[in-house]
């Protein structure tokens, strides 16, 4: 699998994870902790899918989904959500092209992100292809075990 993800998540152990997780499977990680980096970093940068935690510092849960939906209305987003934050269908009907209950599967993360990026992968080459991936935290954030503002080729 290939592609550039933005992970939006407040969970260090989390986002550790699934930073791990991506970059097994062949992906490109950008990671943000507040939905307010993760609007500046969609900003500057390419990205193919963001998976985006809706229990985040800031903006809330739909003012981010909105956002990024009404500004990048091409670019999937799979909501996490522990219960009782959002539920499916509510994300669905927001904009959000898949959607994973907390907690959550590796298997299960993997499978939604390669379904939402199905359709996009047919009209477009992914973002990282041909370019050299550089993890890159969010401001604020750091690449898991890294010093803040690291960035790790892959």
């Amino acid at each position: 699998m290939a592609g550039r993800v933005l992970v939006v998540e407040d969970d260090d152990d989390l986002r550790g994870a699934v930073a791990a997780t991506l970059r097994h499977a062949g992906l490109c990680l950008i990671s943000a902790i507040t939905a307010e980096d993760a609007l500046a970093l969609l900003e500057d940068e390419r990205c193919d899918l963001v998976v985006l935690d809706v229990h985040l510092p800031g903006l809330s849960r739909l003012e981010t989904l909105g956002v990024i939906v009404a500004k990048w209305p091409r670019l999937p987003v799979i909501v996490a959500s522990a219960a009782g934050d959002m539920g499916e269908p509510e994300a669905r009907a927001r904009g959000a092209r898949g959607f994973l209950r907390k907690p959550f599967s590796w298997d299960q993360l993997l499978e939604r992100i390669a379904n939402a990026l199905a359709p996009a992968r047919r009209s477009a080459p992914p973002a990282a292809a041909g370019k050299l991936c550089m993890e890159r935290p969010g401001r604020g954030g750091r690449a898991p075990g890294l010093p803040a503002g690291a960035g790790v080729a892959r």
